[in-house]
């Protein structure tokens, strides 16, 4: 990352002048401009520009901006912006808002500004620190005016640190300026201080002639080193990220844990500072915090954006919410948002005999059973209209006799198995339920069919039986919400935390995502909406890491439903550690994390965290067991016969009753000859 440089000038030069008599009569405005000239063209060179360099002045400084000037700085690309007495820095007008949005987007590597009027270099300050036009990493040289340093303008010498006042150093009044040339000092802010109500600089070195005295670095890390530095931190506890320790509950100092507590220990070792660890007192109410109608903020967001705190550690989304607020390290780890939904069993025991196949393979073997009867009997017929029909056990002088009686009178006996069309239907259903014919057919025809018939009903049978055995030897399958589109179309409610949340949903071009954030009702207590998604009311959406010890939370208890955990993510969320906004501390904070990262520490500590809610990972499927449950379909199956053969009893005895006792000829004494 390229460091960037601001050089601020402002009105302190002018009253020391005036301070001194005879000064003018030495040294003309002129020699001020070109000996400051020389001073801001030598920093700059020493800092060695890579990249580019922006210069933002007035009608007054920019006489620095001399041929000399830019000479010494070779071709080194440079933005120049001249800003009017009357301009209102808070509020700039078009053209200069477009110039600092150009080198917020194109950052250099140092930034000269020239100004005459530290109530501007004030309001600059604060306009680009609410903005980030400039980087917090940024090199600073700014004119030393006390209206820089008012109580105020504290938060602002908190963040930006690679600062170097100028003012011109207050040596004998009477010493000669006209050979040595004019002398300037050069301080910076004291940081890490450890005063932090007062304003406190220190000397770095003094320039005169060209020249600088001590010789000493202008710009060294100071965030390496700390120097037992104490940094407040605010935290939340969500898991992972902070859990709170339930030990030590009832002593006076509660202890955290967590993968962000642990990464903070990691940082305050290396960086040689101490963490003051602290919640706010309504921290559960209001979590994270929401942006109100004034523009302020609530909970921890509302504390980082007051610079209250310098760390914020809450399990923090990489959202721009929350980048507007305070500035967040790299991503650490990536969550999977997901939804704990309520689970349920299907209890489907009583189709457990339709169960074996599908509907369109139910629909090929009742076509075959039905129709294979009349096959059967369109075999037989076909052969007796053109053999005539065959007598079991004829020999040739009872065929012979046959055939003249046939020609008197037509014989009603068949003579084979599947002459008749009932026969037909009865032995071709036995046979696919194993059951053995009672004689074999006598013509070879039948034969044949009957043959193949046997081999597919022994196919169909085995697969019906396989595929019954699996069924009997499985639990009863579990009905989860897995997908967005399932939640969807569900009729539980979806309960999510915060606007910027259901925003997520509302904005996706996903139909069923925004369908989903239709249905989102804001809640603020996590365990009594998880006991509502036991009782299949609503589905909680949260990181996987806190949906499990929300359902150990629920599942000691009794409930009605089990919690299942949607295996789809809604979104992979990348997650960081807070910082203040505009915080120098960022470059060293990411550099770390990231060699925690490489060295793996953090994927150790994530499953330190969240080993205790491994017990709360969904039960897998008892053994299976063939109870009394599971054989419900074969009592559905014998009522349903029994019904049948009632209605059929009850049928028989009306037609009994109303049909064949009022026939003509029916007579209760000589009932045979209604079965001739």
């Amino acid at each position: 990352m390229l460091l960037l440089s601001i050089i601020f000038l402002s009105t302190g030069f002018i009253p020391i002048f005036s301070q001194f008599t005879g000064l003018y009569t030495e040294l003309s405005k002129e020699d001020l401009f070109i000996d400051l000239s020389k001073l801001v063209s030598s920093i700059l060179v020493n800092i060695k520009i890579k990249h580019c360099y922006a210069i933002i002045t007035d009608d007054i400084y920019s006489n620095i901006l001399t041929d000399d000037f830019f000479n010494k700085m070779e071709s080194s690309p440079v933005f120049i912006e001249k800003i009017k007495t009357s301009q209102e820095m808070q509020d700039p007008d078009s053209n200069t808002s477009i110039f600092w949005q150009s080198i917020k987007l194109n950052p250099c590597e140092i930034y000269v500004i020239f100004l005459a009027n530290g109530i501007q270099v004030e309001g600059f300050l604060r306009y680009a620190d609410a903005n980030r036009i400039l980087s917090p990493n940024a090199k600073y040289i700014i004119l030393h005016d006390y209206r820089l340093f008012t109580p105020a303008q504290h938060y602002i010498w908190k963040r930006f640190i690679n600062v170097i006042f100028i003012k011109l150093y207050n040596q004998h009044p009477y010493v000669s300026y006209r050979k040595a040339g004019l002398p300037f000092e050069l301080s910076t802010v004291a940081f890490p201080s450890s005063s932090h109500n007062i304003f406190v600089s220190s000397r770095l070195d003094i320039w005169q002639a060209g020249k600088f005295r001590y010789k000493k670095p202008l710009f060294l890390d100071r965030t390496e080193n700390m120097k037992s530095e104490q940094l407040k931190v605010v935290i939340f506890t969500h898991n992972p990220a902070v859990t709170r320790d339930t030990s030590m509950l009832k002593s006076e100092n509660v202890t955290y844990n967590g993968v962000e507590i642990k990464i903070m220990e990691a940082l305050q070792d290396v960086m040689n500072f101490t963490g003051i660890y602290y919640e706010l007192e309504n921290a559960d109410d209001v979590k994270w915090g929401e942006k109100l109608e004034n523009g302020s903020y609530t909970g921890l967001l509302g504390e980082m954006d007051a610079a209250r705190s310098d760390f914020a550690l809450a399990d923090l989304h990489y959202t721009s919410f929350n980048l507007k607020v305070l500035d967040l390290s790299i991503p650490y780890n990536t969550e999977c948002l997901t939804f704990l939904t309520p689970e349920a069993t299907s209890d489907n025991s009583w189709k457990t005999l339709i169960l074996p196949f599908s509907g369109s393979m139910w629909a090929g073997v009742l076509t075959s059973l039905f129709s294979v009867g009349f096959i059967f009997f369109g075999v037989s017929f076909i052969y007796r209209r053109l053999h005539g029909p065959l007598m079991m056990g004829m020999t040739d002088e009872t065929a012979s006799s046959s055939q003249k009686k046939k020609k008197t009178k037509k014989s009603k006996v068949p003579a084979d198995m599947f002459d008749q069309l009932s026969n037909c239907i009865i032995y071709t259903y036995s046979m696919l339920l194993y059951v053995s014919l009672p004689k074999f057919p006598m013509t070879w025809s039948l034969r044949i069919l009957t043959g193949w018939y046997w081999i597919y009903c022994i196919l169909i049978v085995v697969a019906y039986r396989a595929s019954m055995t699996a069924i009997l030897s499985n639990p009863f399958p579990r009905v989860t919400i897995d997908t967005i589109e399932e939640l969807a179309k569900s009729k539980i409610g979806i309960a999510i935390w915060g606007d910027q949340n259901k925003g997520f949903f509302l904005m996706s071009q996903d139909k069923f995502s925004q369908e989903v954030g239709e249905k989102a009702e804001h809640y603020s207590d996590p365990l009594a909406i998880t006991k509502m998604v036991a009782e299949g009311k609503f589905a909680l959406y949260e990181n996987e890491f806190f949906l499990k010890e929300m359902r150990s939370k629920v599942k000691s208890s009794e409930t009605q439903l089990s919690l299942h955990i949607m295996s789809h993510c809604s979104i992979h969320m990348p997650v960081a550690i807070g910082l203040e906004k505009n915080s120098p501390l960022k470059k060293q904070v990411d550099k770390y994390i990231r060699r925690l990262i490489e060295a793996g520490l953090i994927s150790k500590w994530l499953m330190d965290t969240t080993k205790d809610f491994q017990a709360s990972e969904e039960e897998s499927p008892p053994e299976a067991l063939v109870d009394l449950k599971k054989l419900y379909a074969g009592f559905v199956a014998l009522a349903i016969g029994y019904s049948l053969s009632v209605v059929a009893l009850i049928g028989e005895i009306i037609y009994w009753k109303y049909f064949i006792e009022r026939r003509p000829d029916f007579d209760k004494y000589e009932l045979y000859k209604l079965y001739q």
